[in-house]
This record gives structure tokens, sequence and C-alpha cells, in this order.
């Protein structure tokens, strides 16, 4: 029976051996995953960090282009209205000058007759 023991003790110390190696093993690929894993967080952050700013700068360049576009409008409307007034000026000095014309010609007849 002492050598069943002396057996049983031998497995036993091979058993634990396994189990310390296993453990061992599984610690090491825990540390692994975590530092796999602390890696991944770093470059998500780093990536969110990014996107944030690329995302900042777009949303200034696009409220840039409004206001720009708000000016170039406004400069449209006002020569739509400065065009405006001047071919209704225009109009005025035409239908005055056509006024004139016929006026004088009126008068030229009526030096001819005369």
């Amino acid at each position: 029976m002492a050598s069943k023991t002396a057996g049983q003790e031998t497995t036993l110390k091979g058993l634990a051996n396994q189990i310390a190696e296993l453990t061992q093993i599984t610690r090491k690929g825990f540390e692994f995953l975590q530092k796999q894993h602390d890696d991944f967080k770093t470059e998500m952050f780093s990536f969110r960090t990014k996107t944030e700013q690329s995302l900042s700068s777009i949303h200034t360049q696009l409220h840039d282009i409004r206001e720009d576009l708000d000016r170039v409008e406004k400069k449209l409307e006002n020569v739509r209205k400065q065009s405006k007034e001047d071919t209704d000026m225009l109009s005025q000095e035409v239908l005055s000058l056509r006024q004139r014309v016929a006026f004088l010609e009126k008068q030229m007849l009526a030096q001819k007759k005369a």
C-alpha cells in the first residue's frame, strides 16, 4: 500500500504541476488579452480624438462657407436691385428722349409748313 500512496503522491504532484503550468499559461493569456485590450482602447481613443477634430474642422469650414455664401447672396441682391434701378432709369430716359424727339419733329414740321 505504501507504493500505491507514493504513486498517488507522484500523480498528485504531476497534477499540481500541470495545474500550475495551466495557471501560468492562462495568466499569460489574460495578460496578453489585457495588453491587446489596452492597446485597442488607446487606438480607439486616438481615432475618436482625430475624428472629433476632423469633424470640428469640417464644421468650422462649413460655417465659413455659409457666411461666404450669405455675403455673396447679399451682394448679388444688391447687384439685382442696382441693375433694376439702372434699367428703370434708362427706360425713363429713353421715354423722355422719345418725347423730346417727337416734340422736335413736330417743331420741324411746323417750321417747314410755315
